[in-house]
């Protein structure tokens, strides 16, 4: 490279280098710059290592996800420019794409071509493997960007992965030379970077034996025995074990021979897919023709809402589900719960998305769903699956919210725009391991299309009626048709079809058998059959042995025994491949699989070619691949001894680490889960508290909560306040009360501890007063008709961190100290104080230099004050509710939409504007419903009743008044349980008026002289009628 000098006479060469394989550096003519930023140094790092030109957004999405685009782009456009002017003439940067200048030096390229090169130069090799200082990137880190540090493991496994490659080939070349001492220094290199590669491990001991060193060799094995043992709880393989046998009895001199060349051979080629994988022939699907009737019969109707099929482990829930499904005209998507990952949020819907993109016609839809789906949608699509992404050049138009129900509303938009191209089927497959948040939306989508071409299919096993599942059944056939197909198992008819496919000349013999021994469950059936080929009772060609098939000890009894005989006739390999995969999941990726078995490439990809041929596991696309059946994992699993299960846990938790690849996000729960099961709670913590902070991004709270729980022993204190914190709000948004007070005092023990005063108060403060009975219905802005007892506690506790908040620059805590303040105020009757107390903390709030953090705290305070404004008949209350909800329906802010409509149809209520108050409730209360917001259902349908009431309709506002009773009382609302009462007392008969009077005055625990004057006054009309 050449650069001119400011006269132009002259001409400087210029040699910038890049070593990034060790302590990274860039160096000009051998010279090394100094780079301040951080980032810009990351940037540099990152162009070099990657060949093609990087482009702008791929920066932007791994060094800034979460800011804002604009933001983000004036960052990067500051880096570069700093880069050029720090480097200039290293970087070439047009409008999207980054690139090295041409001729400039990286040492992980160089390195990469000649150890992929075929070419076997040994002084090449050597000054190549010299290049290799140290990891990638050493020593270099960016703890504020996850994505950046899983794009750099990821690079340090497949570096080191090249570098043992490249240690293998020189051992080689070495050998033959007969400097064996040299080809074991070079196989030592290889074990330091992976231990226990067992194929390393063997192929020093045969070395050792060759250089006369038999006591190193047996020592090498011992040690061998010793790591196997601990870390992942096997003994050594078959090969392993005949090669030390052959070097102690100094016998079998082929094996100690020829050993090199297959070990080589086997560490030098690339990945392939497993060899002998073809299956076995699948059984024919059988029976179920009633049951696949009514399904399409269903699917007809309107106003269905969840079919789910139902039955045992193994009775062909998902086989009939996929006849369905071949036979049916519907846009499949389709998700699978599994058992491992229920403690992800939405892993199904992710699934059934990804799934989705990954079809032939994915063009066609794409461009339906572009020109359908509003750019909001999409955008917040986007962020649950960011595969879906089809360009970053277009703004974001909504800020990233923690709503859950914005979400829920973009997938429904999404699926809306699908089924007006083509009927959408949405089956969800082993629901009943969903986790809460996949049920929550599968609840709130069932409401929202059941009048459309959607039709929702669960698969499920039989649940407890205490679970999420069946909470969510019970809810949703209370408000439309729920089907539920439960399936039995197969008849003798159709167990002789089967028969029939299998043997034309002993059908009857051969069904009986089968009938017998599975009792018409298809797994099972699947099982006995596979068992008969592979123990020549029944022969691919239709014969059966008639004599072994009368002796019924031959058969193993149940499902469970006929998968434990199976596995016994795997290789060494195989079970361990089997074993491994069975810790991993249900479905699993090759990468993991490969880096936790500790094998060679080609060991595991033999072992899963063997588990294919014989149907244990299938391919699923591309390198992943799943078990047969959940039953087939589960007894694997089992059959696997407890401590060497922890150490298969450990070891895929740390295969993970390295191989997170393009879902890093959602890698961290699981990661966290592995290390929870090996016992290593301090190593999972910091994954759990990056899987909290992931769930909580989509108001999964359940699945929030535990990865905090999970984290919250081995984290530092300022981030175990910041859990609590969290944890609370959580809570508290749930209408648990009492468990958030519970956390508060926890944390405001810890501030304490730490000399936190402001949080100290302030979360003793909140604990008081959330603990009240009532604390929900004040909290969503509703009429306290009894005025509660005066909180001391809370309000000494909220005005000492007022105090505190002036001296410690804590900004963030005010508006919401004033917001509780405001609240206990509210529910001792004191209005105007209340008021003022929310008008402060709005004050408060704008005055923060950040307003996207305090955007939902100032929209919650309007939510408050103009429902107490609206109650007091303050005229702005109108123009505060009408703001707020503008503000929160730009900002896609779903959950504060309803009560801030139930504001405004009250407004219009008291100015008899009986048509727009309708319009407010009635949308209101639709919001709500989707939502399953029951405190504001029940407030709203009140509403709705004191409209019909104004309209003369009487026996219309006796239903809602009833209905919103009902709700208010399962919800123990107190407050609005006495005022429907009293508002029904006049428009029923006499007796019942007297039992609702009665009930009043037991909930209002306490004679309030305003109370009791309105029940004299009812009194006098009950006796005047």
């Amino acid at each position: 490279m050449k650069k001119k000098a400011n006269n132009g006479d002259q001409i400087e060469e210029c040699k910038f280098t890049i070593q990034i394989l060790g302590k990274p550096q860039v160096l000009l003519n051998d010279n090394p710059l100094k780079v301040e930023r951080r980032k810009a140094r990351a940037i540099v790092y990152y162009v070099a290592a990657h060949r093609h030109p990087v482009s702008r957004e791929e920066l932007l999405a791994l060094l800034w996800p979460e800011q804002e685009l604009h933001a983000a782009q004036h960052t990067l456009s500051v880096i570069l420019h700093d880069i050029r002017k720090r480097l200039c003439g290293l970087l070439i940067a047009d409008k999207n794409l980054l690139t090295l200048t041409p001729g400039v030096e990286v040492d992980v390229r160089l390195f990469e071509e000649r150890l992929l090169s075929p070419v076997k130069d040994l002084n090449l090799i050597n000054e190549t493997l010299k290049m290799h200082h140290g990891c990638f990137l050493d020593g270099f880190s960016l703890p504020d960007s996850l994505e950046y540090c899983n794009w750099m493991d990821a690079e340090r496994e497949r570096y080191d992965r090249m570098m043992i490659r490249g240690l293998f080939v020189a051992a080689e070349l070495y050998e033959k030379q007969r400097s064996y001492h040299l080809a074991l220094e070079l196989l030592k290199q290889a074990l330091a970077l992976d231990s226990l590669q067992e194929d390393i491990h063997r192929y020093c001991m045969r070395l050792q034996y060759l250089i006369g060193d038999r006591p190193g060799a047996v020592r090498q094995y011992q040690k061998l025995c010793k790591l196997l043992d601990e870390e992942i709880g096997v003994p050594p393989m078959p090969q392993t074990k005949a090669l030390y046998d052959a070097i102690i009895t100094d016998t079998s001199p082929d094996l100690l021979v020829k050993e090199t060349a297959s070990f080589l051979q086997t560490h030098t080629k690339r990945p392939k897919s497993p060899s002998n994988s073809n299956p076995p022939d699948p059984m024919p699907f059988a029976g179920r023709h009633d049951e696949l009737k009514r399904l399409q019969e269903l699917t007809k109707k309107k106003n269905i809402g969840l079919i789910l099929i139902e039955g045992k482990p193994g009775i062909g829930k998902t086989r009939m589900a996929e006849e369905f499904i071949r036979q049916s005209d519907a846009l499949i998507m389709r998700g699978i719960s599994r058992e491992m990952e229920r403690i992800l949020p939405y892993q199904p819907i992710i699934e059934a998305f990804r799934e989705l993109i990954s079809r032939p016609d994915w063009a066609i839809l794409d461009e339906i769903i572009q020109s359908g789906l509003t750019p909001i949608w999409r955008e917040e699509i986007e962020r649950l699956i960011p595969e879906m992404k089809r360009t970053f050049s277009t703004d974001k138009t909504v800020d990233i919210t923690e709503d859950k129900h914005f979400l829920w509303e973009a997938i429904n938009q999404f699926l809306l725009v699908l089924s007006r191209y083509r009927p959408v089927l949405f089956v969800l497959d082993d629901l009943h391991w969903a986790d809460n948040s996949t049920l929550g939306l599968l609840s709130y989508l069932v409401r929202q299309t059941r009048d459309e071409q959607i039709i929702f299919i669960g698969i499920t096993r039989p649940f407890n009626r205490k679970s999420g599942l069946a909470k969510l059944v019970q809810a949703l056939a209370r408000e439309m048709e729920t089907i539920r197909i439960l399936l039995h198992p197969l008849v003798f008819d159709d167990v002789t079809f089967l028969a029939q496919h299998y043997s034309q000349n002993h059908t009857v013999a051969l069904a009986e058998c089968l009938m017998r021994i599975s009792e018409g469950n298809p797994y099972f059936l699947k099982e006995v059959v596979q068992y008969m080929l592979e123990h020549n009772i029944l022969s691919t060609n239709g014969s059966l042995n008639c004599d072994a098939l009368a002796n019924n000890k031959i058969l193993p009894i149940t499902v469970r025994n006929f998968i434990q005989v199976r596995l016994e006739r795997f290789s060494e390999t195989a079970r361990r491949v089997l074993d491994t995969a069975a810790v991993i999941g249900r479905e699993f990726d090759f990468a993991v699989l490969a880096k936790a078995v500790s094998l060679a490439e080609d060991a595991v990809l033999d072992g899963l070619g063997e588990l294919c041929s014989q149907g244990m596991i299938q391919t699923t696309g591309g390198n992943r691949y799943s078990f047969d059946h959940s039953l087939t994992r589960e007894v694997a699993y089992c059959e696997i001894e407890p401590s060497r299960r922890q150490s298969l846990h450990r070891r895929i938790a740390e295969a993970l680490e390295c191989t997170r690849g393009d879902q890093p996000e959602s890698a961290e729960g699981m990661i966290a889960w592995h290390f929870g099961e090996s016992n290593m709670p301090e190593r999972a913590a910091p994954y759990a508290l990056r899987a909290g902070y992931y769930s909580l991004r989509f108001a999964a709270w359940n699945e929030a909560i535990a990865f905090y729980e999970q984290a919250f022993k081995y984290l530092g204190d300022p981030d175990r306040i910041s859990v609590l914190h969290n944890i609370g709000i959580m809570l508290t948004a749930d209408i648990q009360g009492t468990k958030a007070a519970e956390i508060y005092r926890k944390a405001a023990a810890l501030a304490k501890s730490q000399g936190k005063a402001a949080y100290t108060e302030f979360f003793l403060g909140v604990a008081s007063y959330i603990e009240t009975p009532d604390f929900s219905e004040i909290l969503w802005g509703m009429t306290p008709i009894i005025p509660g007892e005066a909180l001391p506690e809370a309000t000494k506790h909220l005005k000492k961190a007022e105090a505190l908040i002036a001296d410690s620059n804590l900004d963030e805590l005010e508006p919401n100290i004033k917001l509780v303040l405001g609240l206990a105020e509210a529910r001792q009757g004191n209005l105007l104080q209340a008021v003022a107390y929310c008008k402060e903390g709005i004050a408060k709030a704008l005055e923060s230099e950040n307003a996207d953090y305090m955007l939902r705290i100032i929209l919650v305070i309007k939510m408050n004050l103009s429902a107490l404004l609206q109650i007091i008949g303050d005229p702005t209350a109108k123009e505060m509710a009408l703001t707020a909800l503008s503000t929160a329906q730009e900002k896609g802010i779903f959950y504060l939409q309803p009560q801030l409509l139930s504001v405004l149809g009250k407004i219009a209520l008291a100015e008899s504007d009986y048509e727009s108050a309708e319009q407010y409730l009635n949308q209101g209360l639709a919001l709500a419903e989707r939502m399953s917001l029951l405190y504001v259902v029940s407030d709203i349908t009140d509403c709705l009743g004191r409209l019909a009431l104004r309209r003369g309709q009487k026996e219309l506002a006796v239903s809602k008044f009833l209905k919103a009773l009902n709700s208010a009382d399962k919800l123990g609302m107190r407050h609005q349980a006495i005022q429907i009462r009293m508002r029904l007392v006049p428009l029923i008969p006499p007796s019942e008026a007297k039992t609702r009077i009665a009930e009043v005055l037991d909930l209002a625990d306490e004679r309030i002289p305003r109370l009791l004057e309105q029940i004299e006054q009812l009194e006098i009309e009950i006796g005047a009628n």
